[in-house]
């Protein structure tokens, strides 16, 4: 048997403080001040050669003070104070056989809300939407089981299969109004926080496998949905189900390179039909398949290194919008991007 404990404690500031003089704008995030200390201890045990137990725990204590702005002519600043206490409790049992592993987690976590959360309140400059928050929002509480198998098959085929289930309790989300607000910029549309009993469960599937020392294939596979249990309708901004394969050639190393290798890779992403068409402005855009390229290699420079990159994204230049990107609602997503990396190590 063999016991590890590892523990640790973590305080952190956060002093934020907006330039209005600079902007000329009310901000979207009042000015606040945070404390926060959290302290954490995880304990492994090994039972033998095929049993293991991890078992963790995490308690945060956070002091949030937060000058909000009243939206009453004149306008005053109005001070709001948070005390949050959150705790973390986790716990895994790993089985080992045959090169394979078996891990099952059970967890229960809390997460206070964030101030943009909570007193978010005018235009998300980088998002073209006006955004408010909800003072009256409290901890999620959120209950998850995942179970993973993982493992390799003949040296040459890795896999692994992942499924998950969560129950959230007060599940803090950004929720559209339906409505759009004009300001002196412009037109946008309207989003609150809001909070519901929700639950999310999925699937992700992963496969590689080497035909060769220079040739390797790697699948991937993501299935999700979730539930708004309250209005027992869907969730919405859940990622659609997708899958995605690549395809890498590796290069013998020379005198003078190493690491060489060449991938083009495939992306399919399906629409998002779990949603009501009332939940949103609009629709979520249909399916698309998206081609793309990556090419590295390393250069040896006597005691140094020079590593470059080459990616392309979206190859075909194909037209699409993201479902989980909200500038969705205005323009397509981007067309050709060539993106080259140098790294230099000394």
């Amino acid at each position: 048997e063999q016991n590890t404990v590892e523990s640790g404690i973590q305080y952190t500031y956060v002093d934020n403080t907006n330039d209005n003089e600079s902007t000329g704008r009310l901000p979207l995030i009042p000015d606040y001040r945070s404390n926060q200390i959290s302290a954490f201890s995880v304990f492994k045990r090994k039972l033998n050669d095929v049993w293991q137990v991890d078992v963790g725990a995490r308690f945060v204590l956070r002091d949030l003070e937060a000058l909000t702005i009243t939206d009453t002519i004149p306008r005053t600043i109005a001070r709001k104070n948070h005390t949050f206490f959150n705790y973390n409790i986790a716990t895994s049992l790993q089985y080992t056989f045959l090169n394979q592993k078996l891990i099952v987690d059970l967890g229960f976590a809390q997460r206070q809300p964030e101030v943009n959360e909570l007193y978010s309140s005018g235009l998300h400059q980088g998002l073209a939407s006006i955004e408010y928050g909800n003072p009256d929002l409290v901890a999620e509480n959120s209950l998850k089981v995942v179970a993973a198998l993982e493992g390799t098959l003949k040296s040459k085929t890795q896999y692994q299969i992942l499924g998950y289930y969560q129950y959230i309790n007060d599940y803090i989300f950004l929720e559209p109004t339906g409505e759009f607000e004009l300001t002196i910029s412009g037109s946008f549309p309207v989003f609150v926080y809001n909070q519901t009993n929700a639950q999310i469960f999925g699937v992700d599937a992963l496969l590689s496998h080497y035909f060769s020392k220079q040739w390797q294939v790697v699948a991937q596979a993501s299935y999700l949905k979730g539930d708004d249990l309250k209005e027992d309708i869907p969730l919405i901004y859940m990622p659609p189900n997708n899958a995605k394969l690549t395809l890498n050639y590796f290069f013998e190393d020379g005198k003078r390179s190493t690491n060489t290798k060449l991938g083009i890779r495939a992306r399919f992403v399906a629409e998002q039909k779990h949603i009501q068409e009332d939940q949103d402005f609009l629709p979520p855009p249909p399916s698309y398949f998206l081609l793309g390229f990556d090419g590295s290699t390393q250069f040896q420079l006597r005691k140094n290194s020079l590593i470059v990159g080459l990616s392309i994204d979206n190859l075909l230049n194909t037209t699409y919008r993201d479902y989980l990107n909200r500038l969705r609602y205005f323009a397509d997503d981007l067309g050709i991007n060539v993106q080259l990396r140098l790294s230099y190590q000394f």
